[in-house]
């Protein structure tokens, strides 16, 4: 029985082999152990002529004055030297089972066989490995990880160990209560050595959490660890020791994540077992929903927040940054799930792979804009007060990567905004012009003249404007992408212009305000569709209609897309001598670093006006 026990304990015959003998029978081989002789028996000598233990023999005098000296020296040295208390032996099949046991390695597979067999008593639910609760193990690092995962391995035998010894139980002796207590302090000893790993991890001020009086149960931390957590929490803030973030720490949603994080509320559904982490469902599902943002939401609302709170929060991205960061945000999730990891907590070192993963496809340009993307969304575990944006790590991979992809500005230069002016003057005079090309050359003049972006063409509203002697004045009071908090709301005027009536956006915007009354109805959007239904038009719609007028005009539209009229109008007046800050007041900028770095360019030039010059008169 002892033999078939090691026998399937072990991954191979040859294994179990090596220490049965090399042909196993019912009784263990002679070449396993050694046969003691029975009491009184006298040992033949072996052939280096040694005597056996019992042998009987003389010794001379000088021989027996030696030995009497040895003995004095022995006791001398037992003095100092205890030899092992050791009690009476066990069987000795069982005692060769447990030395082979102990000094060599069971199978795998074989331990997983065995752990399937043994079942957890109903009533015993602290009998079993304690995991590390969520909201503690997402925080850990990696390397705290993987020695937690291979101590948990050494107490999941100790505890399948007990679980099949008291399954077995049926009538309790003191031997085996000792037995029981013996184990279950082990395990329990194992418990605290886990929680000594994981305390350097912790904040200061929960390090309470490691100690044996927060009582072990199936979490390493306690059943109610939120609770817990939000008492000691309460404790330092009533002595005066609470700190608050620091800033530099992390966008305002990931602060405030990690903040919730430290009081305890649930951070994902995930487990280690089988040691591994795995995302949760939730998140899962997210990833086929085509608003990927989607599962940002329901990351954030495993936080317990309520509907209206998850709703404020994710108010922190506009519908233009998210569609913006929308690929990113999949392409970090997809990456996430492939290595198991929290969408909203990682390691700078996972970070810095998924840009990796990234560099190969895209530019630099590219990976910056991801780089933001997951610098508002993630917070960095082992950041140390850095978020994913400023940490001087992630500076210096960027600078690796600028490096070896240099970016490169779309526009070294722009298009001279006279093209359009000699365009907008063919056209016909306002009272007989189309009103196809009427709102296209009025939404050309409102470009051109306020510098603004299509964003802000596209807020302009009849309930916020203002007619006044020779101008119109607009309020722009909604959101724009330059919308900063104790900096909102924008005016702009539109003067007429006497010198030149064919570009007189007074005179211009008037005639248009005047043909579409009466199909407008109750929209009150300034630029609307020119034909049936004659409702407010799209940014995409704005961009289009200046597009035409710079194809039109002669613009290379190949090169120059329609964003750049902004760039054009500026460049323009500072070309003119227009003050620099009078440029950054009307064009909405705050610091001329901004308007130097992107919009000031020269104006293009014809690359054959040389040739033209010279062969002028020809």
């Amino acid at each position: 029985m002892v033999e078939n026990l090691i026998g399937s304990l072990y991954s191979s015959k040859s294994q179990s082999q090596a220490w049965l003998g090399p042909d196993p029978s019912p009784e263990f081989s002679s070449d396993f152990h050694v046969d003691l002789p029975e009491s009184g028996a006298v040992s033949e000598p072996d052939e280096e002529g040694q005597l056996g233990p019992d042998e009987d023999f003389e010794l001379d005098d000088e021989a027996q004055d030696a030995e009497s000296q040895d003995s004095s020296t022995l006791s001398f040295v037992s003095r100092f030297v205890s030899k092992p208390d050791t009690g009476k032996p066990i069987e000795r099949g069982l005692a060769n089972s447990v030395n082979c046991l102990i000094s060599s390695k069971v199978g795998d597979k074989q331990m997983t066989e065995t752990f399937g067999k043994i079942q957890q008593p109903e009533n015993c639910p602290n009998l079993v490995v304690p995991k590390v609760n969520p909201v503690i193990w997402d925080h850990l690092t990696a390397p705290v990880k993987g020695l937690d995962l291979k101590l948990q391995r050494c107490q999941r035998p100790m505890v399948k160990g007990l679980t099949a010894f008291v399954n077995n139980l049926e009538e309790v002796t003191d031997t085996d209560g000792d037995i029981v207590g013996l184990l279950s302090n082990a395990v329990f000893e194992l418990s605290m050595l886990r929680k000594e790993l994981i305390k350097p991890e912790i904040h200061p001020r929960y390090k309470h959490l490691c100690k044996d009086s927060v009582k072990t149960t199936q979490w390493l931390f306690g059943d109610d660890l939120a609770k817990t957590m939000k008492d000691l929490a309460e404790q330092h803030k009533a002595a005066g020791v609470m700190r608050q973030p620091k800033r530099g720490q992390g966008s305002a949603i990931t602060v405030f994540l990690g903040a919730a994080e430290q009081q305890g509320l649930p951070v994902c559904q995930r487990s280690n077992d089988n040691e591994e982490a795995v995302l949760g469902e939730q998140e899962t599902e997210a990833l086929e929903s085509p608003k990927t943002f989607e599962a940002v939401r329901r990351s954030i609302q495993e936080y317990q927040f309520s509907e209206r709170t998850t709703q404020i929060l994710l108010a922190s991205w506009r519908q233009s940054t998210q569609k913006q960061y929308n690929v990113y945000v999949k392409r970090w999730i997809e990456f996430c799930r492939s290595r198991n990891t929290h969408i909203l907590f990682s390691t700078l070192s996972e970070v810095l792979e998924f840009f990796t993963s990234l560099f190969e496809t895209v530019g630099y340009s590219a990976l910056s804009t991801a780089r933001s993307s997951l610098s508002s969304l993630v917070l960095l575990t082992d950041g140390r007060g850095y978020n994913i944006g400023n940490h001087p790590v992630v500076v210096r991979y960027f600078k690796g990567v600028f490096s070896l992809k240099p970016s490169l500005p779309r526009y070294t230069q722009t298009w001279d905004v006279k093209i359009v002016w000699d365009h907008l003057r063919k056209l016909s005079l306002a009272k007989k012009i189309s009103l196809k090309d009427l709102s296209m050359k009025t939404c050309m003049l409102l470009a051109l003249l306020s510098a603004q972006r299509q964003q802000t063409l596209h807020k302009l509203n009849l309930s916020q404007m203002e007619v006044k002697t020779s101008k119109y004045v607009f309020f722009v009071n909604d959101l724009l992408k330059h919308s900063r908090p104790g900096s909102m709301g924008l005016r702009l005027e539109f003067n007429a212009y006497p010198p030149d009536r064919r570009l007189c956006i007074y005179t211009y915007l008037r005639e248009y305000l005047n043909r579409t009354k009466i199909v407008r109805g109750r929209e009150r959007g300034l630029l609307i569709r020119f034909k049936k239904p004659f409702i407010k038009v799209s940014r995409d719609t704005i961009a289009r209609w200046l597009r035409t007028i710079m194809l039109a005009a002669g613009v290379d539209v190949s090169m120059f897309k329609p964003h750049s009229v902004r760039s054009a109008a500026t460049s323009k007046a500072k070309a003119a001598n227009f003050p620099i800050k009078d440029i950054l007041t009307h064009a909405g900028w705050q610091q001329e670093k901004t308007f130097q770095k992107f919009y000031n360019k020269p104006v293009a030039r014809n690359p054959n006006g040389f040739m033209t010059a010279v062969l002028g008169d020809h």
